[in-house]
């Protein structure tokens, strides 16, 4: 199951999908961009509910659950970030490989 997902989540940042997914540490699910992709982690440039960029989110590939590649609204979500200018310019300089990096 485990490698199903990161073959799922190096699609979509291979392709730019927005992803949808829930994790234990928010009550709803999270959407956006995979910008990076380490042995544990992935970085996310989040989209919030207001189909806004929303800062970037690094987190466990482990804590990933019930993914969605795409959204099911990726299309209208792309749309909206379009129309409104939206656009992530530069992801930031994380280093994935380990929790202390």
């Amino acid at each position: 199951m485990a490698n199903k997902k990161k073959s799922k989540l190096i699609a979509a940042l291979s392709k730019a999908i927005v992803i949808k997914f829930w994790n234990p540490y928010d009550q709803g699910s999270t959407q956006g961009y995979v910008l990076d992709i380490g042995k544990q982690f992935i970085l996310l440039g989040l989209i919030d509910d207001n189909i806004k960029f929303n800062g970037f989110q690094c987190l466990f590939i482990s804590d990933v659950k019930r993914l969605k590649v795409p959204d099911p609204y990726e299309e209208f979500i792309v749309a909206a970030l379009h129309k409104r200018g939206q656009s992530i310019n530069s992801k930031p300089n994380i280093d994935l490989s380990s929790l202390p990096a």
